[in-house]
């Protein structure tokens, strides 16, 4: 495991920051302009880039939502434990789980 991605990975993010310091959930309006959770494409991804490398948000439990693009976790270290549809995953280092567009899930802090 390389030293200097684990600790840019430990990072911690300006959304997380506040998370920390606020008020513990997910800010919606920077994944969505809908009512309902589903996460835009147009948020994330334009013309010039189709693919997004991001580190999910690690502090508060992510609830229930929804993508308009298909997305890949990958699992670099520990685990990630989610709920997709009605069935329980947990992924582990060095695992991938690919999600279709419009899969509904959520994912524990």
């Amino acid at each position: 495991m390389s030293y200097h991605l684990m600790n840019e990975l430990l990072k911690i993010t300006e959304e997380e920051e506040i998370i920390l310091q606020d008020n513990r959930e997910v800010k919606k309006d920077i994944y969505t302009n809908q009512p309902n959770f589903v996460i835009e494409s147009e948020k994330f991804l334009n013309q010039d880039n189709m693919i997004m490398v991001r580190k999910h948000t690690r502090f508060v439990d992510f609830p229930k939502h929804k993508h308009n693009y298909i997305e890949i976790n990958y699992v670099y270290n520990g685990e990630l434990n989610q709920k997709v549809g009605n069935q329980k995953i947990s992924l582990q280092q060095g695992e991938l789980l690919f999600l279709n567009q419009h899969i509904e899930h959520e994912i524990q802090a």
